[in-house]
């Protein structure tokens, strides 16, 4: 892939299903919640809370720590140096 080319939210689901990441059937999931959210914060319906804050958070940290332990790179991560 050229560095210049287009990415879609839909590209980079597609990618970490392509990489075995997750599934496709999850991958998929990721693509219709983007689309679900996305289409109620650009019209103000929905307006991010503490919770769902908290709850991103959460699933971001879970999910950096799998891939982490998936690829046995835990010893390359920058987040926890300081």
């Amino acid at each position: 892939m050229d560095s210049t080319e287009f990415v879609t939210h839909s590209d980079v689901y597609e990618r970490g299903a392509e990489a075995n990441l997750y599934s496709e059937s999850l991958g998929d999931q990721f693509v219709q919640l983007w689309r679900e959210n996305r289409s109620k914060t650009n019209y103000r319906q929905a307006v991010g809370r503490e919770t769902q804050a908290d709850a991103m958070l959460e699933l971001a940290t879970a999910v950096h720590q799998i891939i982490l332990d998936y690829l046995s790179i835990g010893h390359e991560c920058i987040c926890t140096r300081g």
